[in-house]
């Protein structure tokens, strides 16, 4: 990720609280924030999010958030926006899977002979949900502590259930390169979550 040295007065005058100068800034970002967003929501998920909402929202989270950004360079600048567009992603995702949860309830809601008026009966205790609800978002959780490549793959395989092949041209990589990120990212998620369940 490259910073043009340009960026760097546009910054300062942004952190002197110029509102052109950040939404000038921010313009600047857009190209390879559409392409991380692209990255993310392939599959299903394309289908409910387009990548330039996740950036326009990004944009509007960068403008209310900028007070709490205490880089010093634009290289600083475009770490701490992908970290808040990597969060507006995955609460992109989190909300694309809990819409596919309930369309799935519902379909076999429906297939049970129920009505489409009717609520949709849920299995388990509430406890039971709560405790379903909780594994998937300490999932989502461990996905993020992942490198990029790892993580994309482990979405894209286990969230969006792609297949290696279709994995490995959205990458652009090897099946072979993919299967290798896929085991090194279960298994870094496997021990983040032992280690959880330690402590």
């Amino acid at each position: 990720m490259t910073t043009n040295p340009e960026q760097q007065p546009i910054l300062e005058r942004a952190r002197r609280g110029d509102q052109g100068a950040l939404g000038q800034l921010l313009e600047l970002q857009r190209t390879w924030l559409h392409q991380m967003a692209q990255g993310e929501i392939n599959g299903p998920l394309a289908a409910r999010v387009s990548a330039s909402d996740l950036v326009q929202q990004t944009c509007l989270s960068a403008v209310r958030q900028f007070e709490g950004f205490s880089g010093e360079d634009a290289a600083q600048f475009r770490a701490w926006l992908k970290g808040v567009h990597r969060h507006n992603i995955q609460d992109a995702i989190r909300q694309h899977l809990q819409a596919r949860k309930r369309t799935v309830h519902e379909e076999r809601s429906l297939d049970a002979g129920g009505s489409a008026a009717a609520p949709v009966a849920r299995s388990g205790t509430p406890s039971a949900k709560i405790a379903r609800d909780e594994s998937a978002e300490r999932l989502l959780k461990a996905i993020e502590t992942l490198p990029a490549s790892q993580a994309t793959a482990v979405r894209l395989r286990h969230l969006e259930q792609k297949s290696l092949s279709d994995i490995a041209a959205a990458m652009d990589r090897t099946e072979v390169a993919v299967a290798s990120l896929l085991k090194r990212g279960l298994e870094a998620i496997r021990q983040r979550l032992e280690r959880s369940d330690e402590s």
